[in-house]
């Protein structure tokens, strides 16, 4: 048990170490903050295997420090496919997933809800599927990449129909 104690002691050991120099390096850096951001709402984010859903993306453009030009990135679960973009993605690499949507450019950058209908694959099967993104743009001539916020996945349920009936049904028994 003292070479475990010790073994713990080096793992804590470990971690401080590696938080203090995350700190330091934190606040070494210069703070910047986003001029454009996009916050993710998946609904429903439980679906049947035979379902699909509505991802909608709210672009935030912070008016005072606008770039010209911002791309939306969505990664899908493998498989997935977006369809009905309200506007219609700039482009949708099925092989990695990634659906971009090019905003701006030759008019100015202002703030954007986009909306689309998530498909799974056939016969996908149970389980939770993570969805990712970014908003991607210029400021002051270096690249930025800010990540998207919201939700990150969605469940694919087969028994979900009855499981919300078994739901109610048990519900109406203690009623």
């Amino acid at each position: 048990t003292e070479e475990r104690n010790l073994e713990m002691i080096r793992n804590m050991a470990l971690v401080v170490m590696r938080y203090a120099t995350m700190v330091a390096i934190a606040l070494s850096s210069p703070i910047v903050l986003a001029q454009v951001t996009s916050d993710r709402v998946v609904d429903p984010d439980t679906i049947a295997p035979t379902e699909s859903t509505t991802v909608t993306v709210t672009v935030d453009v912070d008016e005072s420090n606008r770039p010209n030009a911002a791309i939306v990135v969505e990664v899908l679960p493998a498989g997935w496919t977006p369809t009905n973009g309200s506007p219609a993605p700039s482009s949708f690499n099925s092989g990695s997933g990634e659906a971009r949507w090019l905003l701006g450019g030759q008019v100015q950058l202002v703030d954007t809800v986009i909306t689309y209908t998530l498909n799974p694959p056939v016969a996908v099967p149970d389980g939770i599927y993570d969805i990712n993104g970014d908003v991607r743009f210029s400021s002051n001539g270096n690249p930025t990449t800010v990540p998207s916020t919201g939700e990150m996945d969605i469940e694919v349920e087969t028994n979900l129909l009855a499981n919300s009936l078994r739901a109610l049904a048990m519900d109406a028994v203690q009623a």
